[in-house]
């Protein structure tokens, strides 16, 4: 027999490696001056901030609606003298 047949798994792949896990980000030249870093998290003055106006009224329409609707079948269910 000829020693051909017999190649090692480590020679049958050559020089390429397979890597296990997330690959490494290649480093990037810096152009210029650096980005400066965008603030985390709530803005300052966001707690001071009051305009439920569209919320308030959709939930007073719907307080509304439910009013008018009891109004009327309490009306209905009064007997007539």
């Amino acid at each position: 027999m000829s020693d051909k047949g017999t190649v090692s798994p480590k020679e049958k792949e050559g020089t390429e490696k397979r890597g296990r896990g997330r690959p490494r980000k290649q480093p990037q030249e810096p152009s210029g001056s650096p980005t400066p870093k965008r603030p985390r998290g709530r803005p300052k003055g966001s707690k001071n901030k009051t305009s439920n106006k569209g919320k308030v009224s959709r939930a007073l329409q719907k307080l509304h609606c439910v009013y008018q609707f009891f109004k009327n079948t309490d009306q209905q269910n009064q007997p007539s003298i």
